[in-house]
């Protein structure tokens, strides 16, 4: 849930800036989240009745869990390697999020540009048109490729798990390259753009026109306060997780 200004913004951080921030955070976070997100891929897969026995081996199939209980039989897995087990994958989520918030943010500021009115003002409708584009280019560059490969290392990690997949990003992306090609590597693509085209198009739209309404009402040149400017970030990262939660 991303609290990031969106570049070139009043009182926000030049693009240059913005890129530069956003790669950085974008290739910390994983290493404080990834856990959360490997359960919950993990949780998903369990709930699927073709992934009966990537979690329990003899689970019922289509039994839900909660992430408690995947975490602990995780753990508690011959072989388990204690938290580390719940850090597969994340060198590609790494490596994607800084990719992500280049893409995001050049593209952003390349159409919002074109969109801004001869006054250099850019509307709300405008912001989220520009938004929805960001989100589709780091769908189709970045986010399609590097949520299909950390799956699969997600699904060939938990215990019981019998999938053709070797060890590691590079070899489940060499293997699913050589089983299906451009087709392997892109499956769901569809759900994928459409759930980042949400994403940037809410978490632009509503963090330009939440920050324009507060900015309005300070004295010219006047900057917000960092508080006021987490705030805002905070209520459009929230905005997003809930609209865009579906397609995940």
């Amino acid at each position: 849930m991303s609290s990031s200004p969106s570049p070139g913004a009043r009182g926000g951080p030049p693009l240059h800036v913005a890129i530069l921030a956003g790669a950085v955070a974008g290739s910390i976070e994983p290493l404080v989240s990834f856990p959360f997100e490997y359960l919950k891929t993990a949780q998903q897969l369990h709930g699927a009745p073709m992934a009966a026995t990537t979690v329990v081996a003899g689970a019922k199939a289509g039994a839900r869990h909660g992430p408690l209980y995947v975490a602990r039989e995780i753990l508690q897995a011959p072989g388990a390697r204690g938290w580390r087990s719940l850090y597969r994958g994340v060198g590609v989520v790494s490596t994607g999020g800084a990719a992500k918030a280049v893409v995001r943010f050049t593209t952003y500021d390349r159409v919002k540009n074109a969109l801004k009115t001869p006054e250099g003002s850019l509307s709300g409708p405008s912001s989220l048109a520009a938004g929805l584009c960001a989100g589709v280019a780091e769908a189709l560059f970045v986010v399609i490729p590097s949520e299909t490969i950390k799956t699969r290392v997600v699904q060939s990690s938990l215990p019981g798990a019998q999938t053709p997949y070797g060890n590691g990003s590079f070899a489940v992306a060499r293997e699913l390259w050589a089983q299906s090609g451009f087709r392997g590597i892109y499956a769901g693509a569809w759900a994928t753009l459409a759930r980042q085209g949400t994403n940037a198009a809410v978490r632009f739209g509503s963090y330009s026109t939440l920050r324009n309404l507060v900015q309005g009402s300070t004295r010219p040149g006047q900057k917000l306060p960092g508080g006021v400017t987490f705030s805002i970030g905070a209520a459009s990262g929230v905005a997003t997780v809930y609209l865009s939660m579906p397609f995940e």
